[in-house]
């Protein structure tokens, strides 16, 4: 099983996703700390029977799996660990991967975390406030980028707990 890169996010996910389920992921599990296309590498040639990945929607390298190995591969519903994985930390929330994301015959359930943009407290309070501002004026063009970016709301913005939002955000989300 593919945990993710080592000190990755998707790492840090897996392993909570494992010990919300009751395993140890340093002895209940062989882990492989792998970046994302040796992972998908893994998947395809059989080599690895299970992967974590935690990124925007969609992913290439998810892309690339569901082409090719579309009926050798699906998602599994891991939100029955939602409230375990909620005690560690209240930003996991129950998510769903649309089923055209990767050409699925149906939605997946899933747990999803937010991205955060982090900054140093001592970042000159304007300039925060100009990036967030600009983050929510520029929105379109970002979801043009990627789909994923239409999920972005300044409701959610505020949601940095337990890390403090930064002045200069704070001021850009008040206006």
């Amino acid at each position: 099983m593919s945990t993710g890169s080592p000190k990755s996010g998707t790492e840090v996910i897996a392993q909570r996703v494992l010990q919300s389920a009751g395993l140890n992921p340093d002895s209940d599990i062989s882990a492989q700390r792998l970046d994302l296309t040796k992972t998908v590498d893994g998947m395809k040639d059989g080599s690895i029977d299970a992967m974590f990945f935690s990124g925007g929607l969609p992913t290439p390298g998810t892309t690339d799996l569901f082409t090719t190995a579309k009926d050798k591969v699906r998602f599994l519903d891991l939100t029955d660990q939602l409230p375990a994985m909620r005690k560690v930390s209240p930003v996991y929330e129950a998510g769903t991967i649309p089923a055209a994301t990767y050409g699925l015959p149906a939605d997946a359930k899933t747990i999803v975390v937010p991205n955060v943009l982090l900054v140093r407290d001592d970042l000159d309070a304007d300039l925060a406030c100009v990036l967030t501002k600009a983050l929510f004026d520029r929105k379109p063009q970002l979801e043009q980028a990627n789909s994923a970016a239409k999920g972005i709301t300044r409701e959610d913005a505020r949601k940095t707990d337990p890390v403090p939002l930064h002045r200069g955000a704070e001021h850009a989300l008040t206006k």
